[in-house]
């Protein structure tokens, strides 16, 4: 007898679900409003929580996007190309959290490692311009999934290493749904400044040419992730 191990099911994926089978069936089409998150979690019974996270996720996997004061819209994109990215983002659920976090450690923490040796002063400056933009998004709050990306993909370009490179571009949805799902969680128990604090970190190492004190930095910012994921 064949048997699966049962996989815990998040609320936000059931949503996910639900808006995959709309979808699907057609009664939701590129360009159509999703109903307001208040809507949504009345008509699931969920909270508004879970919606939100949903919504993240489904924005960062280039699924919906969100017209500030307007609402959530389904992107203006061909149905089966929706559909496409829906079910890519539904089989990659399964996928741990931590296990994404455990490769990055060993592709960002070479990657600023080689950074403090080889970047240039033009690498320096993205990677702090990626950072000031990162500051400015957590200011006012925002989960910054792509500041985040883009700053952990500066710092590995630094690297001059285009294996490194494609790698972190290969894990680039993945890392978009683990950074939002971190966010949220970093939002709800007032750890972004902490988060901030360890960016800063990695920059400052690189800007000083120690490699070692780099590959640290990161190596911290990243095991202190894995700690907030299982908060």
């Amino acid at each position: 007898m064949s048997l699966e191990p049962i996989k815990k099911k998040r609320v936000y994926q059931d949503i996910i679900d639900q808006i995959r089978n709309l979808l699907a069936s057609g009664k939701l089409k590129a360009g159509d409003q999703l109903p307001s998150e208040r809507e949504l979690a009345s008509r699931l019974f969920v909270s508004r929580t879970a919606v939100r996270e949903a919504i993240s996720v489904l924005e960062s996997s280039g699924i919906v996007r969100t017209h500030q004061g307007m609402g959530v819209f389904v992107k203006e994109e061909a149905h089966d190309l929706l559909l496409f990215r829906m079910d890519n983002l539904i089989n990659q659920q399964g996928i741990s959290l931590i296990d994404l976090l455990e490769v990055r450690l060993g592709i960002e923490g070479q990657g600023a490692y080689l950074a403090a040796i080889r970047r240039t002063d033009h690498d320096l400056d993205d990677i702090k311009t990626a950072y000031q933009k990162l500051e400015n998004a957590y200011s006012i709050n925002k989960p910054a999934a792509e500041e985040d990306h883009e700053f952990h993909l500066t710092v590995v370009k630094a690297s001059q290493n285009m294996m490194l490179v494609q790698h972190v571009m290969l894990f680039s949805d993945k890392f978009l749904k683990s950074v939002n799902e971190l966010r949220n969680k970093s939002i709800r128990s007032n750890r972004s400044k902490e988060v901030l604090i360890e960016h800063l970190a990695i920059y400052k190492a690189i800007e000083e040419k120690d490699p070692n004190k780099s590959q640290k930095a990161m190596w911290t910012h990243l095991k202190n992730a894995i700690k907030r994921s299982m908060l």
